[in-house]
């Protein structure tokens, strides 16, 4: 009897393109989208020769402040936007309550040198440490060279609330934004 082997030989294989032409050049060009900079030592010294346009970004990094070029009065200008820099003040003081009452003072020229700054200049956060559950409330002032952080409080034990005594410490956060 004969014999007969059939056999092929064949190898499909299944995949992308070996290259991809993306076209992107049609349409009118558009204007350029503002740039974010950065420096040093501001937006008129560090961007001398480079491609500045209307509505771009500067910070500065020695200070904080952004500035953005935009049109005053006809001409165009960097015109400072926000200060991320803010000053800020931490304490932990050991304070004294009497009746719910205690206070901390806090001179002013730790936070700027302005003068003629109001209570509402001031953001204030704070937290008083004690072993019971403490419920409080503050108010603030000038009072000539200082800041003045008057705490009202009362804590919870044995199944009531009582004005807070003794000495407790006040961890106390300030920022300027004046």
């Amino acid at each position: 009897m004969a014999e007969i082997v059939l056999s092929t030989v064949d190898l499909d294989v299944f995949g992308g393109p070996t290259s991809l032409d993306v076209s992107v050049d049609f349409g009118a060009q558009g204007v350029r989208g503002s740039r974010f900079w950065a420096g040093a030592n501001g937006p008129t010294v560090d961007l001398v020769g480079q491609d500045v346009e209307l509505y771009d970004v500067y910070l500065n990094t020695n200070t904080g402040v952004f500035s953005q070029y935009i049109l005053q009065v006809g001409s165009p200008t960097w015109t400072p936007l926000l200060d991320i820099d803010v000053p800020q003040y931490s304490l932990i003081s050991a304070t004294t309550f009497t009746a719910g009452s205690g206070s901390v003072t806090i001179p002013i020229s730790s936070l700027t040198s302005d003068t003629g700054t109001t209570a509402s200049d001031y953001v204030i956060r704070y937290n008083i440490s004690n072993t019971n559950p403490v419920a409080s409330s503050f108010t603030s002032s000038i009072v000539s060279t200082n800041i003045v952080v008057t705490l009202n409080a009362i804590e919870y034990s044995g199944g009531s609330w009582s004005n807070l005594s003794g000495s407790k410490n006040v961890h106390l956060f300030i920022s300027y934004i004046g």
